[in-house]
This record gives structure tokens, C-alpha cells and sequence, in this order.
């Protein structure tokens, strides 16, 4: 064993007097007992090597480290063990570590993702009021458009009736003028005819 606590034998010289059953209690009925902390002869005490710890075991463990604790013993077998449960245990915690790594990264990597939606999210939104403005300002000009529009047609037309009350009032004073001549024409017609009527009396 790596460890050995008490070894008691009949052949030990070194064993002080021990009762030969354990006491169930330690009451006022238990026979005194002197305890040997001594090792029985012949053997040889083990010898424990603490390996210097390098990472916190909470945290992570470099990659190079070897092992966290190694005891050597007579024992080489027990040593094997102790070894191969060490290297088992830094295998654990490098694989744990590894998913801890990998769930980091894909945190990361979601966070990453997120942002890159929230910036297209505030780009569109941005986009998206532009060319409201935009249509906005556009119909708002085409409105004012159609309204110059508009009122230059109403003046327009005002115009044309102005030119046309206009036109038609010289018509109707060229009418009347004409008519007065043709009413003047006639007059002096008549006075001739009724003068050449008298001269054609007097001459017969």
C-alpha cells in the first residue's frame, strides 16, 4: 500500500501494550491505550513528492502541465495508478475545458451575428424613412407642381376671355359703324334718285 497507518503483528518488538479488541467507545469503561507512532522495523517510510501546481483547478489548466500531484512509493503499482488517475482527471479538465472553449466561441460568434442583424435592422429602418421622405417630398413637389400648373391654366383662360370680350366688343363696334355707312349710303341714294327723278320731270 502507499500508505500505511498502524501494521501490528506478534512478531513486532517495537509495540508498546494494545488491547486486542478495539473499544466501541471511548466511555469511562474504555481501557487506556498508548498509541506507537513509530513505523515496525523493516520498513521503510514512503516518500511524497508534491509537484508544484501550476493552474488553478477551478480555472484553466495549461496545456503542458503533466500532472497536479504524484506520489512515489516502494509500490510501483500503486504509483501507476496514482499516475493514471492524475492523467485522467487532466484529461477531463482539458475536455471540459475544450467545450467550455467551444461554447465561448459560439457565444461569441452569436453575439457577433446579433450585432451584424442589429446594424442591418437600424440600416433598413434608416433606409426605409429616407424613402418615405423621399416619396414625401416628391409627391409634395408634384402637388405644388400641379398647383402652378393650375393657376397658370386659370390665368390662362382668363386671359383668352379678356382677349375674347375684347374681340368681340370691336365686332360689335365695327358692325355699328358699318351699318351707320350702309344707312348713310342709302340715305344719299335716295336724295339722288329723288333729285334725278325731279330733273327728268323738268326736262320732259
Amino acid at each position: 500500500m502507499a500508505f500505511r497507518n498502524f501494521i501490528y503483528t506478534e512478531d513486532d518488538d517495537d509495540i508498546t501494550i494494545l488491547p486486542k479488541e478495539p473499544s466501541l467507545g471511548f466511555g469511562n469503561g474504555s481501557p487506556p491505550a498508548l498509541v506507537n507512532t513509530e513505523l515496525p522495523k523493516g520498513v521503510k517510510e514512503p516518500e511524497v513528492h508534491l509537484v508544484e501546481l501550476t493552474a488553478d483547478l477551478v480555472g484553466s489548466l495549461k496545456a503542458g502541465d503533466a500532472s497536479i500531484l504524484s506520489i512515489y512509493d516502494d509500490d510501483d503499482e500503486e504509483d501507476n495508478v496514482v499516475n493514471r488517475r492524475a492523467r485522467e482527471f487532466l484529461q477531463v479538465i482539458e475536455k471540459m475545458r475544450g467545450e467550455v472553449d467551444v461554447i465561448k466561441a459560439r457565444e461569441i460568434s452569436r453575439e457577433e451575428e446579433c450585432e451584424e442583424l442589429q446594424v442591418k435592422y437600424e440600416a433598413a429602418i434608416k433606409e426605409e424613412h429616407k424613402g418615405n421622405h423621399d416619396r414625401m417630398m416628391l409627391e409634395s413637389q408634384e402637388w405644388v407642381g400641379y398647383q402652378v400648373t393650375l393657376s397658370t391654366f386659370r390665368s390662362n383662360v382668363d386671359s383668352l376671355e379678356e382677349e375674347k370680350a375684347r374681340l368681340k366688343a370691336g365686332e360689335a363696334s365695327l358692325r355699328s359703324d358699318e351699318l351707320g355707312r350702309i344707312v348713310d349710303m342709302l340715305v344719299s341714294f335716295a336724295i339722288l334718285m329723288d333729285a334725278a327723278e325731279r330733273m327728268s320731270k323738268l326736262l320732259a
